[in-house]
């Protein structure tokens, strides 16, 4: 997704793409497992968290599992305007 959230960048856009734990370079002490539930609660979170921060429109992009993500917190937050996803 980098070449498109870039895209975006550069036509003006804030672009924030979060590494998940136990996914990609983040990393957790934490004892407990962890599972995608979780992390739709994480980024639903997140965006409640964005939204707050500036009140601007939220648009969330993902493929593979990372589309699912964003299909599953988009339909549990009020603040997401725009869904673009793939591979679901």
């Amino acid at each position: 997704m980098a070449p498109y959230a870039r895209m975006l960048q550069v036509h003006g856009y804030d672009v924030v793409s979060p590494d998940l734990p136990l996914y990609g370079l983040s990393f957790t002490e934490s004892l407990k497992s962890m599972d995608y539930r979780d992390w739709v609660k994480i980024i639903t979170e997140f965006i409640k968290q964005e939204f707050k921060r500036d009140g601007k429109p939220i648009v969330l992009l993902g493929a593979s599992i990372g589309g699912m993500l964003a299909y599953h917190a988009a339909s549990m937050s009020k603040q997401v305007k725009g869904l673009i996803v793939t591979t679901l």
